[in-house]
């Protein structure tokens, strides 16, 4: 293997892991609001409900699930994380999909408290897709 071509991996998984920890970082953030505190999180909003706290405790437990499974694959070999990165790009699309639906439809709270995570949901699936289409040599499996 040549040195320009050694590089340019080496960048890459750079790229890969950098998209991978800030993955692990935010839903480690928002999962432990979710699980730990969730009347917090849902004051924040202003939002008037009657929903008990207790519905989105289990969100916060998926959210640190990916975010655990993230912080792993990017401090791991990238060789063959495709798959992994694949769903993380889903997972974030979908989320980012599912607040925009509700800050169109349905949000009654503080603007912020759903501008934030739908903004940032999106920019990673995004993000995490076109990594995973410009880095698909390192990520695919052998």
């Amino acid at each position: 293997m040549n040195d320009a071509n050694s590089t340019t991996q080496v960048t890459s998984v750079g790229s890969l892991k950098t998209a991978l920890l800030l993955t692990a970082i935010v839903n480690m953030i928002y999962g432990f609001g979710f699980m730990v505190i969730p009347e917090v999180v849902i004051g924040m909003a202003q939002e008037p409900t009657t929903a008990s706290p207790q519905w989105v405790r289990w969100a916060g437990g998926m959210e640190i699930g990916v975010a655990l499974a993230a912080y792993m694959a990017a401090t791991h070999n990238m060789k063959g994380q495709g798959s992994l990165v694949t769903g993380m790009a889903l997972a974030h699309t979908l989320m980012g999909l599912a607040l925009a639906y509700s800050w169109a439809f349905e949000y009654q709270g503080v603007a912020w408290a759903i501008m934030t995570p739908t903004a940032l949901t999106l920019i990673m699936g995004a993000w995490l897709w076109w990594l995973l289409k410009q880095y698909a040599g390192i990520l695919a499996t052998d």
